[in-house]
């Protein structure tokens, strides 16, 4: 009969020659070690999840490692895995107190969860965070399988400001350009500046994009989209908030400032960070106005 020790603690489930066991940091641990990323593509590495995410990826994915058990061991097996499964929910619980105070693990209270954020905490996101977020985005299907986005991460704080000074000016461009005499110049400027305070006051700032040199290029505006989707859902999950960006941060401001290449065409950009608050849901039509089952 094959012996299988009863692990001392989840971080046991994964042999130290395949994964590299680190605790997940939160949202609110600034002290991680960081390097800038200043307008530079972000190459992708798999997540390294905590104790906790490991007990539940070894207890829903993986086979447990039982070879040539006989049948009169079955009651000890039970034992075990029983035992395995009591430390993976004692990992999770622990794990989940250590999390930022609204990430939130379960899908579906993603979906509800999730909101538009237009004003953050200046709080770094670990560097993990926004490769576990985009290593979410990166998912989805595509057409062919072609994957033709790039996230294009900014935490510059210098790059920041030169794309909201360039919104500024494209702005003040546009008063003069209308010859507006019901207001003064400055007084418009003010108002453009503490609308656009709030959407650029967050730390991390992801530019979705899509390669025109795709496979399927002319499906490359259906795939953007469903990766900037799963990138909001997934960075709600953790706790922080977004919130697709088209007018506000015009493509051709973040085009200029950050020198994007022709060959790419933007999706969207949006903050990522700590919300101050996050907003109430807004009000959603009911259901079954979108759902005809014979014709519309």
């Amino acid at each position: 009969m094959a012996v299988i020790p009863l692990p001392l603690s989840p971080s046991h489930f994964y042999p130290s020659s395949h994964f590299h066991l680190r605790s997940q940091p939160s949202a609110r641990n600034e002290n991680n070690n960081q390097r800038d990323w200043d307008a530079t593509d972000v190459q992708l590495s798999s997540p390294r999840p905590t104790p906790a995410h490991e007990a539940r990826e070894f207890l829903g994915r993986t086979e447990l490692p039982i070879m040539n058990i006989q049948r009169r061991g079955f009651l000890e097996s039970g034992a075990v895995i029983g035992s395995a499964l009591l430390l993976g929910g004692l990992a999770s619980r622990a794990a989940a107190a250590d999390s930022p105070p609204a990430s939130t693990a379960d899908i579906w209270d993603v979906f509800k969860r999730r909101r538009s954020v237009r004003k953050f905490k200046p709080d770094a996101v670990p560097e993990a965070d926004i490769v576990r977020i985009l290593d979410a985005a990166r998912t989805p299907p595509t057409s062919g399988n072609q994957q033709p986005w790039k996230f294009l991460v900014i935490r510059d704080p210098e790059k920041i400001r030169q794309l909201k000074e360039a919104c500024v000016e494209r702005r003040l461009k546009q008063f003069d350009e209308r010859k507006d005499t019901t207001t003064s110049r400055e007084k418009f400027e003010d108002g453009v500046r503490s609308r656009l305070a709030g959407y650029f006051s967050a730390p991390v700032y992801i530019v979705v994009l899509t390669d025109n040199n795709s496979q399927y290029p002319g499906y490359n505006h259906w795939d953007g989209p469903m990766a900037a989707g799963f990138l909001t859902l997934a960075a709600r999950a953790l706790g922080y908030g977004t919130v697709f960006i088209t007018d506000v941060i015009p493509d051709s401001v973040t085009k200029e400032v950050l020198r994007i290449p022709d060959r790419y065409t933007r999706v969207c950009i949006t903050p990522l960070g700590i919300p101050v608050e996050w907003p109430d849901a807004p009000p959603k039509k009911k259901l079954e106005e979108f759902i005809p089952y014979v014709s519309l």
